[in-house]
């Protein structure tokens, strides 16, 4: 049985910042239209990037942790480019120091999200790949699905996008999850791909969804 992880922590690591969507289209526009890139904000309360250290703007050059500190908190104020700096120091680090291909991977992982922020598309498939290769046996990473289905679909790959954005949506029903900006992401792709009823089912299911979750927080 495969081991599913909404996040995964190797070396004092971030946990994945996947957010999946806050789409900007209203719902009648959103049934077969696209209204540009995706905004990932779905399942963030659960999925934020954390770490186990303070932060220390005096880190050390070889302190892994609190690198990932500076980079964490680069990326939760957008300088992208520092983020992607710290995270690309953090791999030569880890890399040079002879550890196990496997404490690379949640590295690769997390500056591919940074290169999709960064609308580097190309480049956040090469660090997905990467890190699907030295992933440890059996995991299995929601957001690295996800934030891979994204970075398809903004270079309008749509089947490539529809097999993420399916994957995904499969791990986060193992998981527990309910994942309404995947659905409407997907439902986007299966428009694109002229699957308009299949669009039309995750429309569906996310208006569904999106509805249960303000009448459970109308309840509270």
């Amino acid at each position: 049985m495969r081991k599913l992880h909404a996040h995964g922590t190797r070396h004092g690591a971030m946990s994945t910042a996947f957010e999946a969507g806050e789409q900007k289209e209203e719902e009648a526009e959103a049934r077969f239209g696209r209204k540009g890139v995706t905004r990932r904000r779905a399942l963030a309360s659960s999925l934020l990037m954390t770490s186990s250290l303070a932060c220390a703007e005096s880190a050390k050059a070889d302190d892994v942790d609190s690198i990932a500190e500076l980079a964490k908190k680069a990326y939760a104020e957008k300088r992208l480019d520092d983020a992607d700096m710290y995270l690309t120091n953090i791999i030569i680090i880890v890399e040079r120091s002879g550890a196990d291909p496997t404490a690379t991977c949640v590295w690769y992982e997390r500056r591919g999200q940074v290169y999709v922020d960064r609308k580097r598309f190309n480049d956040a498939l090469v660090d997905y790949a990467v890190a699907e290769k030295r992933a440890p046996e059996n995991y299995v990473s929601l957001g690295l699905l996800a934030n891979r289905g994204l970075a398809y679909d903004c270079l309008s790959q749509w089947q490539e996008a529809e097999r993420e954005y399916s994957r995904a949506l499969s791990v986060a029903e193992n998981l527990g999850f309910s994942a309404p900006y995947l659905l409407n992401s997907r439902g986007n792709v299966y428009g694109s791909l002229g699957q308009y009823a299949a669009a039309a089912d995750d429309f569906d299911a996310a208006s569904r969804v999106f509805q249960t979750e303000r009448n459970l927080a109308g309840a509270i």
